[in-house]
């Protein structure tokens, strides 16, 4: 908002040459392999561009520019450069729709089966809102405005209502996959936009009810009639606010509510997770201990070197990947939002495949992680391969799970 108010003029006059560094941006986003940025970088782009948080943002200032206070100094300075601030959001929005596009329309289309409903959902109404952000943007260019006729032009510009109640739905079906794992920034996140929008259809409703009463007004004052204008607005603005304000508080008494079931059902899970795992590896302890005291026979610093030596061996033949039992074995480590389970399976002691049974990580993360921790793994028959830069967490739950359910069959 800072920007786009303090750089009107230039916005304005050098619109197209905004344009094209928006769409550069948006290309060396999409295009240029993450592994050469910078982690710090790369966390900015998914974080910011890649989840649409900066495109979101904008679309709030458009939506909210044409409600501000009639003559202020902000709805001016917006309002200037409120068809330019719409395409550059529209450009933007290119990073965030190919990024998810290559997996969740191509599975909607495809195979959508393999979505979860509230993937599906969310990926029906991004299409929704790609055909209605096609004509609303074409029309926001100064070239083709002017071509059209002012009530063309407001008639069809009407369709960004539609827009603006697809894109926050949308939010909420996206949202639900942090809910249901349990985290509160998603929750908090919710409660944010749900504020933004429902705070931005009253002044709307509010807006319209006033024209509606003005036109009515003249009418009746025409015909020598009296209208009570004030009783009118407020009647219908309580009327309208009860009914969204409804909608509002029963998405965010959803949300709470399944925020917390999440929460309680991944800290008992994890928590048994952990003690489960915990066992193993004392069982596993003990056992690997018992078997390098008889070894060794127990004689002094000679044994201690050589039971060193052989714990070495076998943490070795984890790494490299040899000398494993063939058979399909799981393994199961914490990811960033919960619990990962790997299958691998193993023939003539190599590791053959690698697939993920079960995770609850954020697809843009996880995703980039497991396709080059695997790879790596098989390639180099050895645990001992490096994180995916921005996806460090995801990367480390990959690998721990792989070398457990290894480490477990040996």
């Amino acid at each position: 908002m800072w920007f786009f108010a303090t750089f009107n003029n230039q916005v304005k006059k050098h619109a197209a040459a905004f344009y094209i560094i928006t769409v550069l941006i948006s290309a060396f986003t999409v295009f240029v392999p993450h592994k050469f940025l910078p982690p710090l970088l790369v966390m900015f782009i998914n974080k910011i561009f890649v989840g649409g948080v900066l495109q979101g943002a904008i679309f709030i200032i458009v939506m909210y520019v044409s409600v501000l206070p009639q003559k202020t100094r902000l709805r001016i300075k917006l309002s200037k450069v409120r068809g330019e601030m719409a395409i550059i959001a529209a450009l933007f929005t290119l990073i965030h729709n190919i990024s998810y596009g290559k997996r969740y329309f191509m599975l909607l289309f495809t195979d959508i089966s393999a979505l979860k409903p509230y993937e599906a959902a969310a990926a029906l109404l991004s299409v929704c809102m790609i055909v209605l952000l096609v004509p609303l943007t074409v029309t926001s260019f100064n070239i083709i405005r002017k071509k059209m006729s002012g009530k063309s032009w407001k008639k069809l510009q009407r369709l960004s209502y539609i827009l603006y109640a697809l894109l926050y739905f949308h939010i909420v079906l996206i949202f639900s996959r942090g809910l249901l794992t349990g985290r509160l920034t998603y929750l908090i996140d919710l409660y944010i936009y749900t504020l933004i929008f429902g705070i931005y259809a009253v002044l709307r409703l509010i807006k319209y009810f006033k024209k509606k009463a003005g036109n009515v007004t003249s009418k009746r004052e025409n015909g020598a009639e009296s209208f009570n204008t004030a009783d009118y607005i407020k009647g219908k603005t309580i009327l309208s606010t009860a009914l969204f304000s409804v909608v509002m508080l029963a998405i965010c008494v959803y949300s709470t509510y399944t925020y917390r079931s999440a929460d309680v059902n991944n800290t008992v899970e994890a928590k048994a997770d952990g003690q489960i795992q915990d066992k193993i590896d004392a069982k596993t302890g003990s056992n690997r201990k018992e078997t390098s005291e008889a070894d060794n026979g127990g004689t002094g610093s000679a044994n201690k070197a050589d039971t060193t030596q052989n714990v070495q061996e076998q943490q070795n033949s984890v790494a490299g990947g040899e000398g494993f039992k063939d058979g399909e074995f799981e393994g199961s480590a914490v990811g960033y939002n919960g619990k990962l389970t790997v299958s691998v399976v193993v023939e003539g002691g190599k590791i053959k495949d690698i697939k993920i049974v079960k995770h609850i990580d954020d697809e843009e993360y996880f995703y980039p992680a497991r396709d080059k921790i695997i790879q790596s793994i098989l390639e180099k028959q050895s645990t001992d391969v490096d994180a995916v830069s921005g996806a460090t967490t995801s990367s480390d739950a990959i690998i721990k799970a792989i070398k457990r359910a290894l480490g477990e069959k040996k």
